[in-house]
C-alpha cells in the first residue's frame, strides 16, 4: 500500500513514482523479458531482422499472456491489487488489460498528444472524487532519461478546468506547458490516476531503448469494459494462465468468485472442458458448503 505521503501526492496530481519497486524481481524479469524482445545490442545489430517491432506505436506491445509465467503473472500480484484497492476503496476489481512494450529509437512514431486511458474502458466519463475507478501501473525496466521516451504528465492541479479527453497541443498549449518528463531508473513503479493527463514521448537518443509493462485496475462495474481478456480466450496462452491462476486471481479477470451463484457441477465441468488444467475444486467445495445447486 502507498504511505501517507505517497497517498496525499497521488491524490493532489493523479500520481505517484515508486522508485524501486520491482529491483527485488528485476533480474529476473529482465532475463524473462529477454525472451520475448531483443536486447539492445541485439536489436541495433540488425534492426531489419525485427519488423514485428517497427511500424505503428503499438505495434512492439506483446499483451498478456505472453506464455511466460513469470510476465503474465505479475499484474495479479497481491502487491499491486492492495495498492488498486486502496487507491478505489473496491475489493471487487478487475485487471482492465496488461501488456509489455519494447520501444526503439525510430521504430515508430511514439510521441502521442496529451490524453486520458480510461477512454480505452469505458463510454462514460470516470467520477469525481478521491477514490478513481480506474487506476493505472507502468512498471519501468530500463533507465528513462530525457533521451529514452519518458512518460509526459500533467498534474491535477491545472487540468481541473478541462472537458475533453485527448488535448491538441495548438488548442491547449496551457496545460502542454505544465507537463514534466517522468525521469527514473529500472525497477520503478508509476502508480496514476486514470483521470491523468499525460502522453508517451519520443526516444530522441541513439540507439535508445525503454522497456514497460502497462496495466490496470478497475472497479467492477457494468460500464467498465475489459481490453484484451475474453477476445483472445480460446489462444492456449490464455488457457495456460487461467490454469495457472488462483480462483482470487482469476476473479480479477472476470470469474465469478467460489460461492457464486453461477458455479454448478455442470458450469465447473464446462470450464474445466474449455481450459484444460483448470482446478475446478475450489468452487465446488464453495458450492456445496454454501448449499448451492451442484
Amino acid at each position: 500500500m502507498l504511505t501517507h505521503d505517497e497517498l496525499e501526492l497521488f491524490r493532489r496530481q493523479g500520481w505517484v513514482l515508486l522508485p524501486g519497486f520491482l529491483a527485488a524481481d528485476l533480474t529476473e524479469l529482465t532475463a524473462e523479458l529477454g525472451r520475448v524482445f531483443p536486447s539492445n545490442e541485439q536489436y541495433w545489430a540488425e534492426p531489419d531482422k525485427f519488423p514485428q517491432l517497427r511500424g505503428g506505436q503499438f505495434d512492439s506491445v506483446r499483451t498478456i499472456p505472453t506464455g511466460i509465467p513469470r510476465l503474465d503473472l505479475l499484474p495479479f500480484q497481491e502487491r499491486f491489487r492492495s495498492i488498486a484497492e486502496q487507491l478505489t476503496g473496491s475489493a471487487d476489481l478487475r485487471i482492465m488489460r496488461g501488456g509489455y512494450q519494447a520501444k526503439f529509437t525510430d521504430a515508430a512514431d511514439f510521441g502521442q498528444i496529451l490524453h486520458l486511458d480510461y477512454t480505452n474502458h469505458t463510454l462514460v466519463v470516470l467520477p469525481e472524487g478521491d477514490a478513481s475507478t480506474m487506476v493505472g501501473f507502468f512498471a519501468y525496466f530500463s533507465e528513462v532519461t530525457k533521451d529514452t521516451g519518458p512518460t509526459m504528465v500533467v498534474s491535477h492541479e491545472h487540468t481541473r478546468h478541462v472537458a475533453d479527453t485527448h488535448l491538441r497541443r495548438e488548442e491547449w498549449a496551457d496545460v502542454y506547458a505544465h507537463e514534466e518528463p517522468l525521469l527514473c531508473g529500472p525497477g520503478t513503479l508509476l502508480v496514476y490516476d486514470y483521470r491523468t493527463f499525460h502522453r508517451g514521448s519520443a526516444l530522441t537518443g541513439a540507439r535508445a531503448r525503454r522497456v514497460t509493462l502497462s496495466f490496470a485496475y478497475g472497479v467492477a462495474a457494468p460500464w467498465h469494459g475489459f481490453y484484451s481478456w475474453p477476445n483472445r480466450a480460446d489462444e492456449p496462452d490464455v488457457g495456460r494462465l487461467i490454469a495457472w491462476l488462483s480462483p482470487r486471481e482469476r476473479s480479477l479477470i472476470g470469474f465469478p468468485r467460489p460461492g457464486d451463484d453461477y458455479w454448478t457441477a455442470e458450469t465447473i465441468e464446462a470450464v474445466a472442458r474449455r481450459y484444460p488444467g483448470f482446478d475446478g475444486m475450489p468452487y465446488l467445495s464453495a458450492g456445496r458448503s454454501s448449499g448451492q445447486p451442484r
